[in-house]
């Protein structure tokens, strides 16, 4: 499984998971073909009850954590707050992972509806704030994420739509509330199996009055896991960017190799650990994939209930598996908050 952590990082950044709880997995949940958004229920709680509930980062691999996240949930098990703290052990950092932008503290704010669902996020760090609220249609589909994001005196606010056909998410659209500029806009098609094939991802260029493209293509093993996701950063039809995917006989995702076809030094490899009862308890990270171990992540566990909650973010990488129950699909953008580890994920 992976964790929670901010929002999962999109694939054209090296931090990868700069939500490094939610570095991108893609397995996990069993085979079979991937479903859209459906109109199911709320999300489901893990029957293993096993949840996050320390993580420690060591940035240079000496066995001394250099930051700490610490996380609390709410009297129905899901995810409250992390709280993201860098104390630094005095070795030159090799690589910061997460919160690459040095901030010393970070802290997440969750709050939920009685279903379960993530209803508003808050995000702390240092002078820049962000609030998101999120709504959902009578079919329990993401509606609407708004966003209000403070730094200093500056303010500003944006609303992504959601549209969904046949019971999968179609495209998405985001606007400045204040004037309805635009800001970004993605589609989305699906395989056969109706497992996620492209997204198209477009940011508005103001000064040029143009669209800057981005497109994801995904592909799957036969067992119904993320192979592979390639993406073509200058709309050429060649990918600049790819994430390949190792997987257990189980299921459970081994490794995750980024590969940088413009800028080598953006290469990364990340090699998942597992306790001997097939509990994700850490994470191995190589920078430039060079076989040599940078920084680790090691995760604390505690057995007690756990309810999954489900964010969103253009370009986030799949971080779950196949689930009929979710309103969700791997590779949509949407990431789970991984506060909850189920065994094998």
């Amino acid at each position: 499984m992976l964790l929670p952590f901010k929002r999962n990082a999109t694939l054209t950044s090296v931090a990868l998971a700069s939500s490094l709880l939610l570095t991108a997995c893609g397995g996990g949940g069993g085979g079979g073909s991937s479903s859209s958004s459906s109109s199911t229920d709320t999300p489901d709680v893990p029957e293993s009850g096993y949840r996050v509930s320390q993580v420690q980062l060591d940035y240079d691999n000496n066995g001394t954590p250099d930051a700490t996240v610490a996380i609390t949930y709410d009297s129905n098990g899901s995810i409250e707050s992390e709280n993201y703290t860098y104390t630094d052990d005095g070795t030159p950092d090799l690589f910061r992972f997460y919160n690459s932008a040095g901030d010393s503290s970070e802290a997440y704010s969750y709050e939920h509806l009685a279903t379960g669902q993530l209803s508003n996020l808050h995000i702390e760090s240092g002078s820049r704030q962000s609030f998101s609220q999120y709504t959902y249609n009578s079919s329990n589909q993401l509606s609407t994420v708004t966003e209000t994001i403070t730094n200093g005196t500056s303010v500003s606010e944006k609303r992504t739509t959601f549209t969904y056909s046949g019971g999968r998410l179609t495209g998405y659209n985001t606007v400045n509330t204040v004037d309805s500029s635009p800001i970004s806009r993605g589609q989305f098609s699906y395989d056969g199996d109706g497992r996620i094939e492209t997204q198209t991802q477009e940011t508005w260029q103001a000064a040029s009055s143009t669209w800057s493209t981005l497109t994801y293509t995904t592909s799957w093993t036969d067992e119904g896991y993320i192979e592979e996701v390639a993406v073509d950063t200058n709309d050429d039809g060649n990918a600049d960017i790819t994430l390949a995917y190792t997987y257990g006989s189980g299921g459970e995702v081994l490794s995750r190799v980024r590969t940088d076809f413009t800028n080598d030094t953006q290469d990364s490899t990340v090699t998942y650990r597992y306790s001997s009862n097939n509990i994700r308890n850490g994470e191995d990270w190589d920078l430039g994939s060079d076989g040599s171990i940078d920084a680790t992540l090691s995760i604390t566990v505690a057995s007690e209930a756990c309810q999954y909650s489900y964010g969103w973010n253009a370009g986030a990488t799949a971080n779950f598996g196949y689930e009929e129950t979710t309103d969700y699909t791997p590779g949509s953008g949407a990431y789970r908050i991984r506060a909850c580890i189920t065994p094998g994920e």
